[in-house]
């Protein structure tokens, strides 16, 4: 068995490399890729062998910027029946604010061949640091699908309902002190 690791950043192939190592986790191979598409093409072929064959497949991707920010992990549900066997599993994180309907709208829509299963692991509610730039601008952004219409987003608890992003984006704006909370969960599909 040969675990592939794809990253689109070279910086996050390295550093995988380096804790592959530090591990003693053998027989790796890491690739930039964007998804499932290698970006130097003597790897395509390695990618190409896999079709039908993986078990499973995690991914943690970012989110993405142009659209409510879970581009990636649609794309992801798009690519990943090509390499998995019948029965393979995908498990994928995100945040919390995005709830199921995403993943299961894109089930729905595309008629792909997942199951959803469920979230598999969960942190507890955390502080979501919008002091970092980055994760303001996911804020930001996620307000901003909704006020165009976009689905809701699941935030910050608070008297048995959940906040949008445009109100805890207003919390955020009106108090400095104000941390929203979230969670970290890893989401399980299998396929059929």
């Amino acid at each position: 068995d040969k675990m592939f690791c794809l990253d689109i950043e070279q910086a996050n192939i390295e550093s995988g490399e380096r804790n592959a190592a530090l591990n003693r986790v053998g027989n790796t191979e890491f690739l930039r890729a964007d998804s499932f598409q290698p970006l130097e093409s003597e790897h395509a072929g390695r990618l190409a062998k896999l079709s039908g064959g993986v078990d499973f497949i995690v991914a943690n991707p970012p989110a993405s910027s142009g659209d409510d920010g879970w581009g990636f992990r649609r794309r992801i549900l798009e690519e990943a029946p090509g390499y998995l066997k019948p029965g393979g599993r995908l498990l994928m994180q995100w945040l919390s604010y995005y709830g199921t309907g995403r993943a299961l709208d894109c089930i729905a829509r595309s008629q792909l061949t997942w199951e959803y299963e469920g979230v598999c692991e969960s942190t507890d509610w955390v502080e979501l640091d919008v002091g970092s730039e980055l994760l303001y601008k996911q804020l930001t952004q996620y307000a901003e699908h909704e006020k165009a219409g976009g689905d809701s987003f699941v935030c910050h608890p608070t008297a048995g309902r959940n906040l949008t992003a445009c109100e805890t984006l207003r919390l955020v704006d009106q108090d400095e002190s104000f941390r929203p909370l979230c969670k970290w969960q890893t989401h399980l599909f299998r396929l059929h």
